[in-house]
């Protein structure tokens, strides 16, 4: 959505819907992880599997990013290290089966 956004308001408006979508997105993807896991499993699970990619890309962004800004303009770096990757982890959570949980 920054790709459009010209000026001030235009900037703060389109980063808070993408801000928006972002953290909804985050939820169901940490509801998702926890339902498929087992129940003697899921607080361990859940805290490994999330908390490491989220530093995974807290610490590897960043440095991926300076590498192809040095290539490409600003929003296009943006959208090689931060949309297109959210985008395969999306398609990527499609594709994962859910686990029947017998009670």
């Amino acid at each position: 959505m920054i790709w459009w956004a010209e000026g001030w308001w235009a900037t703060a408006i389109t980063f808070s819907l993408m801000t928006f979508f972002f953290y909804g997105a985050t939820a169901v993807i940490f509801t998702f992880l926890a339902e498929n896991f087992p129940a003697e499993l899921r607080a361990t699970a859940v805290s490994f599997s999330g908390s490491f990619a989220v530093n995974l890309g807290v610490a590897l962004g960043p440095l991926f990013l300076s590498y192809v800004v040095v290539f490409a303009d600003w929003n296009v770096a943006f959208t090689i290290c931060g949309v297109i990757p959210v985008f395969l982890a999306g398609v990527a959570f499609l594709g994962v089966p859910a686990l029947r949980q017998d009670a």
